[in-house]
């Protein structure tokens, strides 16, 4: 690949899992492969998604996990741990915050030579589309970053906030030094690379279009990015060209898995299958985190949270979601022991073998960043903010019944939010204390926000993403430990910026506070 010895990976070795360090550092830029013709930028493009995932990193941070004490199986991977400790990670694993550094800054390089390439050749109208496609992905895996590293984006506070480096350019220079900015200029780069790009994407292109940016994925990326910009109704725009006039028809029909699938490895094929309309956009990962997820008990997804809070909590909709019945695959923490840890089989671990002799390969899991469920809920959200309670209410209703709930329930605007100021007078462990940098309404607004909240809780458990929405809302997390006093996270703490990766600092790059 031409010249893309890119400094700010700080040549972590878990994103060159087949390549040396030094290997990488004595190939001679110029003798890599020259992007000289459409056809090979286009092929270059097929590698720039990143191979990273950030549910590993986020999902153990949440409060959707618990410890259940040192007679469950830990994982040995020790940023398991340190996740659920709110620290940053000490060992090389792809699954951390290196493989997330690396991964994400080698698709920014990749497209990066995408671009230059473009203008080499004189930027012709056959390599628009790629060129819209790299820009997407450009801002796609700084808009990653940027979530992981920094805090969350405020329009009052983001010109203070530390950024991360916002990379535009091959590299020329092995030695370069970079500097992370303000997560206010990290955000008006993305907004301008995304801007450029998603106009340009064409599905035609595309064999699989679901393993790429597609239109309907480069629109659900942009609602969700407009949301955490704080753009109300930008965010609400975007979502709905992504939805289109029939966001019935993308939700995830997940109580039909349990009648249609045989068991857990039909049913996880059944959830990431690209035939599934609801699957906007596929990520192929290089992870352990079926592994971490599923069969390492100490720190899960417990019953208790699970009839409380998750996937059989209470709601609009009355008892447990009937969708969820049946289909949450169980697994005992050990024999003989009456506490579970619940699961929503999300995740297969595909193996691909580099020796079938000895065993030696590379586990994978496929992930799915946007799904049309995220998006309906992205909206719901963005028409909250902007005091739309009635057609939040619709999207709430949809994805309701989408989940088994009697399409003849009360799901009105003031039925839903008496609901929520209900529970929060109860303190039931679906609401939270919501404590955002932008201002929102206490009484109706606020409840309406414990509704989406509550339902993105649902949908996305396992993903991690309860973790982006815990920054945003500044809500405070409780962590118990065994045989020990809780911890706590607070409203405002500095943790919520997870640490760079210890070789990112050595190479130069300034630390989180």
């Amino acid at each position: 690949m031409k010249r893309l010895s890119i400094y700010i990976l700080a040549f972590g070795l878990s994103a060159l899992p087949m390549v040396s360090c030094q290997d990488f550092l004595d190939t001679i830029p110029d003798q890599r492969t020259e992007l000289d013709t459409p056809d090979k930028v286009y092929q270059l493009l097929v590698s720039a998604y990143p191979q990273r995932y950030t549910a590993p990193l986020f999902e153990h941070r949440t409060d959707n996990v618990r410890d259940n004490g040192p007679l469950q199986n830990e994982s040995p991977n020790l940023h398991v741990r340190e996740n659920y400790y709110w620290q940053g990670n000490t060992e090389a694993s792809g699954d951390n915050t290196q493989g997330v550094w690396d991964a994400y800054y080698m698709s920014i390089a990749t497209a990066n030579h995408a671009l230059e390439a473009i203008e080499q050749l004189g930027n012709p109208a056959e390599l628009q589309p790629a060129r819209g496609e790299a820009l997407v992905i450009r801002a796609y895996s700084h808009f990653v970053l940027a979530n992981v590293f920094c805090q969350a984006y405020s329009a009052q506070t983001a010109a203070e906030e530390l950024g991360i480096p916002y990379v535009t350019e091959p590299e020329r220079n092995l030695h370069a030094r970079y500097q992370r900015g303000t997560l206010a200029e990290v955000y008006k780069r993305i907004d301008e690379d995304l801007r450029a790009g998603l106009p340009l994407i064409n599905d035609a292109l595309y064999k699989v279009p679901q393993y790429r940016f597609n239109k309907q994925a480069a629109n659900a990326f942009a609602a969700k990015f407009y949301l955490y910009y704080e753009r109300w109704d930008e965010a609400n725009k975007y979502a709905t060209i992504a939805l289109g006039s029939r966001p019935e028809s993308l939700l995830r029909p997940i109580g039909n898995y349990k009648r249609i699938a045989t068991g857990e490895q039909e049913w996880g094929m059944l959830y990431i299958s690209a035939a599934e309309p609801t699957n906007l956009m596929l990520l192929a990962t290089t992870s352990v985190w079926h592994r971490d997820l599923m069969f390492y008990g100490r720190y899960g997804h417990h019953f208790d949270t699970t009839t409380e809070a998750t996937l059989r909590s209470r709601g609009p909709w009355g008892k447990a979601l009937p969708a969820y019945e049946g289909s949450i695959l169980y697994r005992t923490l050990r024999e003989g022991s009456q506490t579970e840890n619940q699961f929503l089989m999300k995740y297969l671990e595909i193996f691909e073998y580099i020796n079938s002799v000895t065993g030696i390969g590379y586990p994978h899991v496929v992930a799915v960043p946007f799904s049309g469920d995220q998006v309906l809920l992205y909206r719901a959200e963005a028409r909250v903010l902007q005091g739309d309670y009635s057609a939040a209410a619709s999207d709430l209703a949809l994805w309701y019944i989408s989940k088994g709930a009697t399409p003849q329930g009360n799901y009105t605007a003031q039925a839903i939010s008496d609901y929520y100021l209900q529970a929060a007078e109860q303190g039931l462990a679906s609401v939270q204390t919501l404590r955002p940098q932008f201002t929102i309404a206490t009484g109706q607004q606020t409840a309406m926000l414990h509704a989406v909240l509550h339902a993105r809780r649902i949908e996305t458990v396992h993903e991690g993403q309860r973790w982006e929405d815990i920054k945003r809302y500044g809500i405070k997390v409780v962590h118990n430990v065994y045989n020990q006093p809780d911890m706590v996270l607070k409203s405002v703490d500095k943790r919520r910026a997870i640490q760079i990766p210890k070789d990112v600092m050595t190479a130069g790059i300034q630390p989180n506070p």
